[in-house]
Parts: structure tokens; C-alpha cells; sequence
């Protein structure tokens, strides 16, 4: 009778690595979510979209009552910035009453249709990290 033989412990190891590695898209998700996040609060501190084209500037009697842009004078839009891994995904997110009268009056520090570029390399490089990471068992 014959049987297989080889190295099943290295190749039980191998087979729980691979397992793993299907988790790579949520572990991506979480690594990214922060770096996002500092875009976003980068992006509305410097007042430009993530082309880092300027947003629209405020009218001049927006200034009366005060030396900041509208969206800085209270602070609590920028105190809303989020970005919160969801699985694979990161939901960024902005919330105030009046957010939604400010994003479209060339004011957005969020993509509109597609990922920034910058964003896509950091998910590439990013993911390697992971991926690498879970293959060698750390």
C-alpha cells in the first residue's frame, strides 16, 4: 500500500496562511481608514479638494462677523471627519445641518465620483503590507 508523504506540517501551515489571507481586504481596510482620514482633515485644513484644487472662496460678508473661512468658525464640521472601516470598505464621512448646503458650492474635501489616485497607491501598498505580513505568520 502506498501512501502520500511529505511536509503536512508545513503544508497545514501553508493552507492556514492562504485562509488568512482572505482577510486580507478587512485588515487593508483598517490600516487605510486613518491615513484617509488625515487626507480628509488635510484636505480641509488647506481648504482643497482631493485634486487640491481651492475651494470656492467664502463671500467677503461672510467675513464680518469674524477672520475664518465659514466652515472653520465654529469648528464643528472638521470635529465630524470620520473614516470608519466597514469590512473591505472605508466610509468617510462628514456630518452637520449645514454640510450639505457647503459641498456643493465648490467646498468638498470628500472625492466626488471616483478614488484619488493617492488613495488607490495607498490601498495597493498598503494591501502588500498585509498580504506579506500574513504570509510570513506575523
Amino acid at each position: 500500500m502506498s501512501g502520500i508523504t511529505g511536509d503536512f506540517k508545513t503544508l497545514n501551515s501553508m493552507r492556514k496562511r492562504l485562509t488568512a489571507v482572505s482577510g486580507a481586504p478587512e485588515r487593508t481596510a483598517q490600516v487605510v481608514a486613518p491615513l484617509f482620514l488625515q487626507d480628509v482633515q488635510n484636505e480641509f485644513a488647506t481648504e482643497t479638494n482631493p485634486a487640491g484644487k481651492r475651494w470656492r472662496k467664502d463671500k467677503p460678508v461672510t467675513y464680518k462677523l469674524g477672520t475664518q473661512s465659514i466652515l472653520w468658525r465654529s469648528g464643528a464640521l472638521y470635529g465630524t471627519i470620520k473614516a470608519i472601516a466597514e469590512g473591505a470598505k472605508v466610509r468617510i464621512s462628514l456630518g452637520t445641518a449645514y454640510l450639505k448646503y457647503q459641498l456643493g458650492k465648490g467646498r468638498n474635501p470628500l472625492p466626488k465620483k471616483t478614488t484619488p489616485k493617492k488613495w488607490s497607491e495607498q490601498v495597493r501598498t498598503e494591501a502588500g503590507h498585509v498580504v506579506r505580513k500574513i504570509l510570513s505568520g506575523t
